[in-house]
């Protein structure tokens, strides 16, 4: 690090011209610029240059020439580093390119690693939940994008190697203009077993727990609505401990924090509504079973009825 400090220090205060690659190799306006020496062993020149031109403003930029090592012809790169000025704008940086289309503009051409990388790496036991990216857009109300992701394949992937982890978060409403999708392949799972037979077994009919739930409407409490950004409006569904007591699968424990300060943050369980409909299903099917059966003997009481009155007459 030190001989990499005193060599750049060396490019910053040393005005080189090489007659047979930079000067030849660059336009007019870039005749003045400041190159690593050549004492770094490498037939390659770095070059730091400021530029002024016309129709573009005023720019800087940090870049490499590098040759082919056959014909000693130059390779053409982008600049490693562009700074560019757009007067009261502000600035737009470019990496491995010198036409940034955003603040910071960024081209990766490895595909075996991120193009941005950002790890927090604060020490162990620090219990803070500070983003390693952050993204904020609220210049006009009711309008901006935070964060936005654009992908072939995943716009957004979003893991967790913790059990109570949870690979997303959103405070406030969510909507998708597609469909959302769990994992179901049969390959997938094993203990597979009917839920009416596991009702059966318990000696309780899903239809009678069904029977024991509790719908309700509610409002969400002040304090919590302030702290967790909850719906203002009235709701309706279930009281998660009276859930728990009967469909105990349906309820997790969750952790709601933004910081380190144990006070602003709410342990609360959830619901997972989703997991219902096959047990709905399940009670449906049980209900229409028993109507059957209640046809049948209707039918068989209709039956018997008519015999009898064919004989009185």
């Amino acid at each position: 690090m030190k001989l990499l400090t005193t060599t750049f220090i060396a490019c910053i205060f040393t005005m080189q011209l090489s007659a047979q690659s930079m000067s030849e190799l660059l336009p007019e306006e870039l005749q003045l610029q400041y190159t690593f020496p050549a004492s770094m062993g490498s037939s390659n020149d770095w070059y730091i240059a400021n530029l002024d031109e016309p129709t573009i403003g005023r720019s800087l930029a940090i870049g490499e020439f590098r040759f082919d090592g056959v014909n000693n012809l130059a390779i053409d790169l982008p600049e490693a580093l562009y700074i560019r000025s757009f007067d009261d704008l502000g600035y737009r940086i470019g990496m491995g390119t010198n036409t940034p289309n955003a603040t910071l503009d960024v081209i990766g051409d490895d595909p075996s690693i991120p193009v941005i990388s950002s790890v927090h790496a604060y020490p162990q036991g620090g219990n803070a939940d500070i983003p390693a990216v952050f993204g904020q857009n609220t210049v006009d109300d009711g309008w901006g994008i935070g964060v936005q992701g654009d992908g072939a394949f995943y716009g957004v992937l979003g893991t967790t190697p913790s059990v109570q982890g949870l690979a997303g978060f959103f405070q406030g409403d969510v909507t998708v203009t597609g469909t959302f999708t769990n994992p179901s392949d049969a390959k997938l799972k094993t203990d597979i077993i009917s839920i009416a037979i596991t009702g059966k077994k318990s000696g309780i009919s899903t239809l009678e727990k069904i029977a024991q739930l509790s719908p309700k409407s509610y409002v969400y409490a002040e304090k919590y609505k302030k702290i967790m950004n909850l719906p203002s409006s009235k709701q309706n569904g279930f009281v998660a401990q009276e859930l728990q007591a009967i469909f105990p699968e349906l309820v997790k424990k969750n952790i709601y924090r933004r910081s380190s300060n144990k006070d602003a943050q709410v342990e609360f369980l959830g619901v997972n509504y989703l997991g219902l409909i096959p047990i709905l299903t399940a009670g449906i099917q049980e209900l229409s079973q028993e109507n059957d059966e209640l046809k049948q003997r209707l039918a068989s009481l209709e039956n018997q009825l008519s015999q009898i009155l064919l004989k009185l007459k």
